[in-house]
This record gives C-alpha cells, sequence and structure tokens, in this order.
C-alpha cells in the first residue's frame, strides 16, 4: 500500500474529511488531496506529524512496514515491562528479546544503557 492510500485509509478510519485533516494541519484541502492521490508527497516533518496524528510509525507510512505501531509484533509480543521502558529502547529491546534473555536480565541491560546514557548528560 502506497503513502497516499494509507494516508487516505488512516483518514477514513478516523471519519475526518480532508477538509477537517487539511485545517489541523493548516494546509490546503487540495495539498491533502495530491498526497493522498499520489500527485506529490508531502516532506519528511509533514510526514512526522501525520504519523503521530494517526498513532502509526513513519515506516508504516513510508510502507516499508505493515506494522501501524512499535507494539505490535506478529512473530512476537513485547512484554509489558518493556513498553514501560521508552520508545528509544524498543529496537534494543526486540534484539535482546531474540536472544532469549528472561526479563529480569533484559531490565538490568536495560538499566545500564540507561544509566550511560545519564552519566552523558
Amino acid at each position: 500500500m502506497s503513502l497516499g492510500q494509507r494516508l487516505k485509509q488512516l483518514r477514513k478510519e478516523k471519519e475526518l474529511t480532508i477538509r477537517e485533516v487539511a485545517k489541523l494541519f493548516s494546509i490546503g484541502k487540495s495539498t491533502l488531496s495530491d498526497w493522498e492521490n499520489e500527485r506529490r508527497n508531502p516532506n519528511y516533518d509533514m510526514i512526522k506529524k501525520l504519523a503521530e496524528f494517526y498513532g502509526v510509525t513513519v515506516d508504516y507510512l513510508l510502507g516499508i512496514t505493515d506494522e501501524k505501531n512499535i507494539y505490535t509484533s506478529k512473530s512476537a509480543e513485547i512484554p509489558d515491562e518493556l513498553k514501560e521502558v521508552g520508545v528509544e529502547y524498543i529496537a534494543l529491546a526486540k534484539d535482546i528479546e531474540r536472544s532469549k534473555l528472561t526479563p529480569d536480565e533484559v531490565r538490568k541491560i536495560l538499566d545500564a544503557v540507561k544509566g550511560l546514557k545519564d552519566k552523558e548528560k
């Protein structure tokens, strides 16, 4: 599915009109229509804003993945304790999850990484 198709689908899922979404983002109706009909593409900053508004990842909007958000996975669910750590650690957590570590071991690793990050500040 293309960027335009996904934008249209997400807008319709929220039961919003082109006029309403255009007004929310302070853009013209024709601009949004052009994006949805694949005549033009939004810039990267706008793609990020649209992803945030619709509650999906930029990767989803761009068609890189079919997973709408980082907390969904077809192969394995991310444990609740990893969700609490924060978005910046999810990619690392997925790699660690594949290594069959226990949740306690994962927490220790993530705490160590967080400690390193805090020291940089």
